[in-house]
């Protein structure tokens, strides 16, 4: 079985975004430090400095992760790669695909214990029909079933 890689369709956007606010989140901190260290900042200053830096921040991971993060389906079975939290889905492991939440479609693998791992891609906006999408959802489908079908 070959390699197939899946990455969200929109992933420069999404680096973009993220590399912005991260710069922003740093540009926010450099008056935060030359405030302390002069003693001109109150409180109030500092406490809204810090809120907007750790939520600049904590945006700009969930973007970066969002444009970094794959999806690669070999004969093991689903690698779901994304930068702080790699995941290794073995077919024997795998009981369905199943397309939850139709307004913002994403894949999700229901494992034989009964959870759900969301797949960082292929995933399709709502806004628009996606027949990537649709081709990618049938192609992860017939893999499971090829690769936990019993041989003949």
């Amino acid at each position: 079985m070959d390699e197939t890689e899946y990455r969200h369709s929109h992933r420069r956007p999404w680096l973009l975004t993220g590399v912005a606010l991260a710069a922003l989140a740093v540009s926010l901190l450099v008056p935060l430090f030359w405030g302390l260290s002069t003693g001109q900042l109150d409180e109030l200053q500092l406490s809204a400095g810090l809120i907007a830096t750790l939520i600049c921040a904590a945006s700009a991971l969930f973007f970066i992760d969002r444009a970094l993060s794959r999806t690669v389906v070999n004969a093991e079975g689903i690698h779901i790669k994304r930068p702080a939290r790699p995941r290794f889905c073995p077919w024997r492991e795998i009981a369905s695909i199943a397309v939850l939440e139709p307004s913002h479609s994403q894949v999700t693998l229901v494992l034989t214990d009964g959870s759900l791992v969301t797949l960082p891609a292929p995933a399709k906006s709502a806004d628009r029909a996606d027949a990537s999408f649709e081709r990618g959802v049938a192609e992860l489908r017939r893999r499971v079933k090829t690769a936990t079908s019993p041989p003949r």
